[in-house]
């Protein structure tokens, strides 16, 4: 396969620009996205909840608390969060579609740890122990956890990944 150098952004753009497009597009989840498109929207994501805790942390030493946050403001935080959580999972489809990869990829460890809490549920009620953890649990439990993070490296490595050129038939 080819590196495809036109999905990668041009020298001349700017990250925060990148950023902000990815921002203001939550609801696309078809297409590509370059690297930094991708990793420009986490670095933003990551100051932006930075200068969120810096505000709490100062209006908590001024003694300002929850009770008194009022309830329109937490509302329009919980929108920006969900705003902000749905532009993330956009971004890593598209991320995910310029590395040849299908976005739903970003459910399996999703599917993975809800598999291990409901296998976990199912034998806690049905296998006893007498002294000790139940290990049928316990080796459950480990690979459930092992296979999540298989699949979040995974996901991981392609996230990083150079974008690809699909042949077209030329």
């Amino acid at each position: 396969m080819e590196q495809n150098p036109a999905s990668e952004q041009n020298a001349e753009g700017n990250l925060w620009e990148d950023a902000w497009h990815a921002f203001t597009h939550p609801w696309r989840f078809s297409g590509c996205a370059a690297r930094r498109e991708f990793w420009g929207y986490v670095l933003f994501t990551a100051c932006l909840a930075y200068g969120m805790e810096l505000v709490w942390s100062v209006c908590q030493t001024a003694g300002l608390d929850a009770e008194m946050v009022p309830t329109v403001a937490g509302r329009i935080l919980q929108a920006l969060g969900a705003w902000v959580l749905l532009a993330l999972l956009a971004a890593a489809v598209r991320r995910l579609h310029d590395t040849q990869h299908n976005g739903w990829w970003l459910l399996a460890p999703a599917v993975t740890t809800a598999l291990g809490i409901y296998t976990g549920y199912l034998f806690e009620g049905t296998i006893k122990s007498v002294d000790g953890p139940n290990e049928m649990l316990c080796l459950l439990s480990c690979a459930a956890w092992f296979v999540t993070s298989l699949f979040c490296i995974y996901i991981l490595v392609q996230l990083v990944m150079p974008s690809w050129h699909v042949p077209n038939g030329d």
